[in-house]
């Protein structure tokens, strides 16, 4: 695995009673870029690009090290949904065919051991296939749900809470061949990350997930207190 992105242009309104940028807000005791970097494993990664909302420019970068240390490249860009933030990282990684990339979203909250074991996992996959860490613990407030066959494929995306329901993580490692769809979506004014994984299933794509028992994303003030005891389990 060589290239990854991570999605951190959200607005964040949420969490403006803790602090007016969400990257910097501290889980831990660290800014969670900070944690999603060091959680996520993307030490192992040798070309990495993220996204910025246009707002966060007054954010304090000297609390983000690791930007300078991994060599991150960033930018700043408002968009309109985290699949046009995907799109955007996408273009800077300059994804050639037969490469996969690793995708995540600012605010995952995943724990180290599950990260590892996820992208040992994602060495096995086929040129053709993409992966996502899904789990069935829910607690957002409007998960993308999703169902898989026995051989752990996903089937189907935005079905109804079942007993055997499971839930996206906002981790991603996605095959090449998912671009063009990508940006057929963009030119055709869609505005949903849900609706392109949807669509990629609809004609075929292979996407497996890759379950673990538990994450968390931070939206809310009360994530952060979630999200501390589970990292401290």
């Amino acid at each position: 695995m060589k290239k990854a992105g991570i999605l951190a242009a959200g607005d964040g309104l949420r969490l403006k009673s803790v602090s007016a940028y969400k990257p910097i807000v501290k889980v831990c005791g660290s800014p969670l870029l900070e944690l999603t970097l060091q959680n996520l494993q993307f030490k192992n990664f040798e070309k990495i690009a993220l996204i910025f909302n246009n707002e966060e420019k007054g954010m304090d970068l000297s609390l983000l090290p690791s930007l300078k240390i991994l060599n991150v490249d960033f930018f700043f860009k408002s968009t309109p949904s985290s699949m046009h933030s995907l799109y955007e990282v996408s273009q800077r990684l300059d994804i050639q065919p037969g490469e996969h990339f690793f995708i995540s979203m600012v605010d995952s909250i995943v724990k180290p051991e599950d990260a590892k074991k996820f992208h040992q996992f994602c060495l096995t996959l086929k040129n053709d296939e993409s992966a996502i860490i899904v789990t069935p613990f829910i607690e957002d407030e409007k998960p993308l749900t999703l169902k898989v066959n026995s051989q752990n494929y996903i089937t189907e995306f935005q079905c109804p809470i079942t007993e055997d329901v499971l839930i996206t993580s906002g981790v991603y490692y996605l095959s090449a061949q998912v671009l063009p769809l990508l940006k057929e979506m963009i030119q055709t004014g869609q505005m949903k990350m849900r609706t392109f994984l949807t669509e990629l299933i609809k004609r075929n794509h292979k996407i497996k997930g890759f379950q673990i028992s538990k994450t968390l994303d931070i939206d809310r003030p009360e994530d952060i207190q979630s999200a501390e005891a589970f990292l401290k389990e």
